[in-house]
């Protein structure tokens, strides 16, 4: 498993979800600080941005990025784990960790570009052909020229849209989305910016073949 960063909607089923299945997770320090805290081995290599690395046949590129802004153009709960906690933590408790990364993950001659949060540093993000990006619309009207910016890096056949729906509330067809996080108006900018671009909004439970 790989964590691009620590929040708890990314990283709080991940101890159970390690131990269950006996997998190895690599994410940013904060995300190494956890799985000790649950009594886990640490990740193999803790990522700072810039690392590749292989699991299984998949070849992983991390890549720094900074969190993206959102309540009130801010980054929520940011800095780092304490290492002096004590599960079960709270949700403030889960800062996002530094720092942040984006991800490429090619396999069988294919790549997808996974952007867990809406935010970039341009310089330190490759130029790549994918086959798909998966790109977190939450908060992403806070980043500045944020589509046009991740366009001129990031060259996707089709690009999906996620981290939308609300996930304080069980996922279901009819779960509302975040505000300013609708991934049809997000794809509208898309087209705009790329009109080659497929855009795929996900729907919930849905197989989407890599």
């Amino acid at each position: 498993m790989v964590i691009t960063h620590s929040h708890s909607d990314h990283l709080l089923d991940t101890p159970y979800i390690a131990r269950r299945l006996g997998v190895p997770v690599w994410g940013n320090e904060s995300t190494d600080t956890l799985l000790r805290l649950h009594g886990l081995p640490g990740c193999p290599q803790v990522l700072a941005g810039g690392e590749t690395f292989t699991i299984g046949p998949f070849t992983v590129e991390a890549c720094k990025t900074r969190h993206g802004l959102v309540a009130f153009g801010k980054a929520p709960f940011p800095g780092r784990i304490s290492p002096d906690l004590h599960p079960p933590l709270r949700v403030w408790h889960y800062r996002h960790g530094e720092p942040p990364l984006l991800i490429f993950v090619t396999a069988g001659g294919r790549t997808i570009f996974h952007q867990g949060t809406a935010n970039l540093i341009d310089n330190l993000l490759p130029e790549r052909r994918v086959g798909s990006a998966w790109v977190c619309v939450s908060g992403h009207m806070y980043t500045p020229d944020f589509v046009p910016r991740l366009l001129r890096r990031v060259h996707p056949e089709r690009m999906i849209p996620f981290h939308f729906e609300d996930f304080s509330r069980p996922l279901a067809a009819d779960t509302p989305t975040l505000p300013g996080s609708d991934p049809r108006a997000f794809g509208r900018q898309v087209r705009a910016a790329a009109p080659e671009v497929e855009i795929v909004v996900p729907k919930p439970y849905e197989r989407i073949p890599f």
